[in-house]
């Protein structure tokens, strides 16, 4: 333990490698040192969101004590400052109804370039939570044509596709824009981007 934590500490080391964690936790799990043990695993998900950390921290908990923490630990990745990370969690553990509620309420977080990020989150939503995916969708599409990536034009097309065949299942956008103000904003905003609209019309 003293050589790991001097490992840890040692001035001017910010990264910590993953398998200094892996070892940490063997030791103090081969110490029995539980509560040191649970506290770290806490540390560790409540700074970067990783599942695994969560899912062990769970298993280590008696009954009820693990259902409190659980619900502990959703509450503050819906407040977590990172947003991705956030995302990525609530649609790793599976929780899609708290992805919705994280999209819907910071949607103006929602970073439109982050497309590795937003579009298997938009297809995960697609069918279950129609909103918080066409908001996904639309911050890709806002992006690709106020910066004029017409690479990814067929994309922000495709995209376009999926939040018009899901307008019929929102049966609120609350308060966000329906469906028709969306597309009146875009042409209101982009009526030259002809690449693009000319591919939402054959399609």
């Amino acid at each position: 333990m003293p050589i790991l934590e001097t490992a840890r500490d040692k001035a001017g080391k910010r990264y910590i490698p993953h398998d200094w964690d892996e070892a940490y936790v063997a030791a103090l799990t081969a110490l029995g040192r539980e509560e040191e043990l649970h506290a770290f695993r806490w540390h560790k998900f409540s700074t970067v969101l990783t599942p695994g950390y969560l899912r062990d921290l769970l298993k280590a908990l008696p009954d009820f004590d693990d259902i409190e923490m659980e619900q502990k630990a959703k509450d503050l990745a819906l407040g977590h400052r990172d947003f991705e990370a956030a995302l990525a969690f609530f649609l790793d553990w599976p929780d899609l109804g708290l992805a919705a509620d994280l999209i819907t309420a910071r949607a103006d977080e929602l970073d439109g370039d982050a497309y590795y990020a937003l579009t298997p989150a938009a297809d995960a939503l697609q069918h279950e939570q129609p909103l918080a995916a066409t908001l996904c969708r639309r911050a890709m599409i806002r992006h690709t044509l106020d910066k004029a990536k017409s690479t990814r034009y067929k994309h922000a097309i495709r995209h376009f596709a999926k939040c018009a065949s899901a307008d019929p299942d929102i049966a609120s956008y609350g308060r966000f824009k329906d469906h028709e103000a969306f597309v009146a904003e875009l042409k209101a905003r982009h009526p030259r981007k002809h690449g693009f609209w000319s591919g939402v019309e054959s399609g």
